[in-house]
């Protein structure tokens, strides 16, 4: 239920008003009223924070899943750029070599099996060997 709101004379400086404005997007409201709610929950719970230290909590989770979600983001589109160059270096080196098909297969099969083994770790020694 929506509670009914009381209209009260508010007196803010026009740079205030002009942050409310400029913000009023990110803040996803789409009133000066909807935005100084918002604000003087936020600054409420800021004030309370020891009574209620669940306010900070849920602040940074989520800011944090954020941030770790557009990190993923960008380590995948890396990951995925680097894996493309791979195989074309791998195609051309194979072609020079005059790699069959079914040898790169073997050979595929084979560095699967040596990367399993090491559990991902690839030391220069092991590579020596």
């Amino acid at each position: 239920m929506i509670e009914k709101r009381v209209k009260c004379g508010l007196a803010i400086a026009p740079s205030v008003l002009k942050l409310c404005d400029v913000n009023i997007k990110l803040a996803k409201v789409v009133s000066r009223n909807d935005f100084v709610e918002q604000a003087i929950k936020f600054y409420a719970g800021y004030l309370n924070a020891e009574i209620n230290p669940d306010f900070f909590d849920k602040i940074f989770i989520g800011q944090a899943e954020k941030a770790v979600k557009e990190m993923g983001t960008a380590l995948a589109r890396g990951e995925y750029k680097i894996a493309v160059e791979l195989a074309k270096l791998s195609y051309i080196i194979a072609e020079d070599k005059g790699y069959t098909r079914s040898q790169l297969e073997e050979l595929d099969e084979k560095s699967r099996n040596e990367v399993l083994h090491m559990k991902g770790t690839l030391r220069l020694n092991d590579i020596m060997k």
